[in-house]
Formats: structure tokens, sequence, C-alpha cells
């Protein structure tokens, strides 16, 4: 049997016919029509699922002046860091931009 990546085939295919988010596996929770992804396919699913980077973002906004605004970005690396997956780091952008143009952009490494 073929494999995409590291997922044997039969769990892709099954993960499409029950329509799984990759949201929806990273909390597990699974929807009603994924009950047939249980024992050795689901967790061999939870766990290559929970190298991808997933980030839990908080902001908090605070108005300095009319044209300054004081932004708080608080990010938590929720998955499991490997490094035959992710390697000896991790790149993500950060942007800030209004609806006609980006203010700021910075990149950070994990």
């Amino acid at each position: 049997m073929t494999k995409y990546g590291y997922l044997k085939e039969d769990i892709v295919y099954r993960c499409e016919q029950a329509d799984l988010s990759i949201d929806d596996i990273y909390d597990r929770e699974l929807k009603e029509g994924s009950k047939y992804l249980v024992g050795t396919y689901a967790e061999d699913l939870y766990k290559f699922v929970s190298y991808i980077p997933y980030l839990e973002l908080q902001v908090s906004c605070q108005p300095i002046t009319r044209t300054i605004l004081k932004v708080q970005l608080t990010i938590d690396a929720e998955f499991n860091w490997n490094d035959r997956w992710n390697g000896k780091s991790e790149p993500f952008w950060i942007i800030v931009e209004n609806e006609n143009e980006i203010l700021h952009s910075e990149v950070f490494q994990l």
C-alpha cells in the first residue's frame, strides 16, 4: 500500500470520506461519519497531525492615541516538535495590515 508522506493511503481515504479537517483531527473532535477511524488508524493519524505546526494566538489591542494602536500578540506553539518533520527551526511571518496596506511585518523562528 502506498503512503502519502507517512500516512497510509487508507487513512487518507477515510479522512476524505469523513470530510475531516486538520482542526477536527487535532482537537480529536471526530465527526459521526468518522467512527471507523479507530484503533491504530486514529493513533497514526493523531501522531501525524501532532507534528503539523499549529499556533494558538491571543491578540490584545489598546488605543494609545488617535493614530497609534498598541498590539500585544501572544503565540503558543501547540504541536509536538520533531526534527524529522520540522528541522532545526520553523519560520513564521507576522503581518499587521489594514484594508489598504501592510503596516508591519516580521518573521520569527521557533
